[in-house]
């Protein structure tokens, strides 16, 4: 018989494991394992049937208190809590589980600090020593290894897209490298999906490598590449058997159904035979693509295309399962669609639609929401305008302006063998424009502004600020308590006020909002579209040659472009980054006066001038002072062609025409606009200044932004020459 030590030994170890049973079967309640209330009754039911029974003879007892209790406690178990249709914080709904990881962070025997510090420091000298492979290698080891911590992701998909690619002196091995830093944050983001930041990264890698990098022309067409079917861009279905002729209908269809591609091509890298452009689709054949290449009509699964598109993505946006891609499709909106999914998961924009700072998440709104660590909030948010912007910018910049834009690809053809269609003047149409694309950016624009408060109106303003009258610019006053206010002769009405006007001026500051709503409102007007046209007709006449239509055209592209400020005097004087259409102005205005300096005639006036300049002081050099009065007679001329055109000029010119006591009645229609433009009213029009002042500020293009703009002009000198 055990002793009574023994027995007591037995007793507690029976206590101990009931009490580990009771709070096994506790926690598997209270992790939500178990169905009670409602649930487990449902369970019950749906068993029922399953066995047999139909839905009357299923049980329906009413519930009771202990069923409200049941269900309160199951709704609030970890698991439902941890659920898709509440917090989503369950492992599986971080993101898509990846078994290779798993088994290698297992496989670490819990050594696997030590292990993801030595690779990190082996990837290191790999990438100093420019073994790239083995660089690839270790950088997807530690983010295996570290799948759900987004830093490594982001830091070696930089290292992939920035370090590596920019050090192949081979464009489509760069190409690839940007790819391939692309894709390795992709897979990262499909397995961590509540991380705004790696999808805000992977839509920057876009719109930065493909539009701002110093090789974006080449880079841009291979990404066009990347979404054009592997077979529609063959070069053997272009080259007729066994010759290097190209067949130029198939050609032609491949041109239609690209122009933007084409277009580039040709007018950006000078491809401007068919068979370089069918060179170019060889030597660039293997590029990253979304098809299968046994069957090309089919896309590969989404974690292996290229480009990487969000696998859901917002709604109206393009993702990984779209088919409808074509040539409208580019860098910018993949990195607009990246940026649409960023926002899904930032916290809602202030319901009061006022200005304010990123909010601090509390309660269950911690896990709902997310954000991010960079950018501020505010510049977060506007990602999706910026991207839109720039596609519109990009749009303008490269000859696509309007729904009636056509590009004649044979107008420049040297020969029959440069011809590109058997057919003359054959012209190709983009499904897009610059003008429709302002449109959506302006749209856009304004719903950002709106939704956080950075266009508030004036009466508005002028009512906060009003209220905050005698509160002092102290950021530290927000957050007194009413008592510490009230000892101060405040009240939280008057300093929310302040700190509404505070944020206000700060946030249009840092996001430079003014000046984006003016840019896209006024470039989508037509005359501004009209301007630029004229502008970019101007600058390809002048590079054929046609020195007489390119005046032409630079004088009515300038016109239009004046007539258009005039109408958007917010996008000309403006707070912020103004300059740019002063710089385009003040560019076109060069052109011209660069083309009125190659005239036989302005340079003979300047040389009769110089010697009569001398003749009064000797000390003059004949030459500097010719080539100072040719640039002044240039200029004079430049500015009396464009001012001959503005229609103000032209009424003025009707009325004293039908003005018979005036004394310039009776000259000619076009000498009294000479005189008009050169001599009277409208002198200070071809002075470039465009209102009737002498100030500085009244110029159609200040001072600063001339000085600002030298070094930029004596290149464009150089191109001219």
């Amino acid at each position: 018989m055990a002793s009574t030590y023994q027995q007591a030994v037995v007793r507690r170890k029976w206590i101990y494991f009931g009490l580990i049973i009771a709070l096994f079967t506790l926690s598997m309640f209270w992790r939500g394992k178990f169905a009670i209330g409602d649930e487990s009754r449902a369970m019950n039911r749906n068993l029922i049937r399953h066995q047999g029974a139909s839905e009357a003879e299923a049980p329906t007892a009413a519930p009771t208190m202990i069923h409200g209790v049941g269900d309160w406690l199951y709704s609030n178990s970890i698991e439902q809590q941890a659920s898709p249709s509440a917090l989503e914080l369950r492992e599986l709904d971080q993101g898509d589980p990846e078994i290779t990881s798993t088994v290698m962070r297992l496989g670490t025997l819990g050594s696997r600090g030590f292990v993801i510090t030595a690779l990190w420091r082996a990837a290191i000298e790999k990438f100093k020593r420019n073994e790239w492979h083995e660089f690839e290698f270790l950088v997807r080891t530690v983010t295996r290894l570290q799948p759900n911590f987004t830093t490594p992701w982001i830091y070696q998909s930089w290292n992939l897209s920035y370090n590596v690619s920019v050090e192949n002196d081979r464009l489509n091995d760069m190409y690839f490298y940007i790819a391939r830093g692309i894709e390795l944050l992709a897979e990262g983001e499909r397995m961590n999906r509540k991380s705004p930041d790696m999808r805000y990264q992977i839509g920057f890698y876009y719109q930065n490598k493909f539009s701002v990098s110093d090789k974006e022309r080449t880079l841009s067409s291979l990404f066009h590449l990347s979404c054009i079917p592997p077979e529609e861009r063959n070069p053997l279905r272009f080259r007729q058997s066994n010759s290097s002729t190209i067949n130029l209908a198939d050609f032609g269809e491949f041109a239609k159904k690209n122009p933007r591609l084409v277009r580039r091509l040709a007018e950006q890298l000078n491809y401007t035979r068919p068979e370089q452009i069918v060179q170019f689709l060889a030597d660039n054949q293997q590029v990253p693509t979304r098809f299968d290449a046994k069957r090309q009509d089919k896309l590969l699964p989404p974690e292996q295309q290229f480009p990487a598109l969000p696998i859901k993505g917002a709604p109206g946006r393009v993702h990984a399962n779209s088919t409808d891609i074509d040539d409208s499709f580019d860098a910018f909106l993949a990195s607009g669609s990246w940026y649409a999914y960023a926002m899904q998961d930032l916290p809602p924009t202030p319901s009061d639609r006022l200005p304010a700072y990123s909010p601090e998440l509390r309660g269950v709104d911690k896990f709902k929401y997310r954000i991010p660590k960079s950018p501020m909030l505010i510049l977060f948010r506007q990602a999706e305008p910026r991207s839109l912007t720039y596609r519109a910018d990009r749009l303008s910049m490269t000859g696509w302006f309007d729904a009636t834009t056509k590009w004649y690809p044979d107008r420049r053809a040297d020969s029959e063998a440069d011809r590109w269609f058997k057919t003359p003047n054959v012209a190709l149409e983009s499904p897009v424009n610059s003008q429709t694309e302002y449109a959506k950016a302006y749209a856009s624009w304004s719903e950002h502004a709106e939704n956080n408060g950075l266009n508030l109106s004036l009466q508005r303003l002028v009512d906060y600020g009003r209220q905050a009258e005698g509160v002092p610019d102290d950021m530290n006053l927000f957050r007194m308590s009413t008592e510490e206010l009230t000892v101060r002769g405040l009240t939280r009405d008057k300093v929310r006020a302040r700190e509404i006007l505070r944020t206000y001026e700060q946030q249009r500051s840092v996001t430079n909002i003014a000046f984006f709503l003016t840019n896209s409102e006024a470039e989508q007007d037509p005359e501004m579209v009209q301007a630029r046209k004229l502008l970019w007709d101007a600058k390809q006449e002048g590079k054929a040659g046609n020195k007489l239509e390119a005046k032409k055209r630079y004088a009515e592209g300038i016109n239009s472009f004046r007539q258009a400020l005039r109408k958007h005097t917010r996008y000309h004087r403006n707070s912020g980054s103004t300059a740019k259409a002063e710089e385009d102005l003040l560019e076109a205005q060069e052109s011209l006066v660069l083309l009125m300096l190659q005239d036989p005639k302005v340079d003979a006036d300047a040389r009769k001038q110089a010697v009569a300049v001398q003749a009064v002081c000797p000390v003059f050099e004949e030459d500097a002072i010719r080539q100072q009065l040719s640039r002044e007679n240039a200029s004079r001329a430049a500015g009396v062609l464009v001012t001959s055109l503005d229609p103000r000029v032209a009424v003025r010119a009707e009325e004293i025409a039908k003005t018979p006591q005036h004394p310039d009645a009776a000259k000619g229609k076009a000498e009294i606009i000479r005189l008009l433009v050169t001599e009277k009213e409208f002198r200070y029009l071809w002075e470039f200044m465009s209102e009737n002042s002498a100030d500085d500020a009244n110029r159609w293009v200040m001072s600063s932004t001339r000085s600002g703009m030298a070094d930029r002009l004596r290149i464009l000198a150089q191109e001219q020459k």
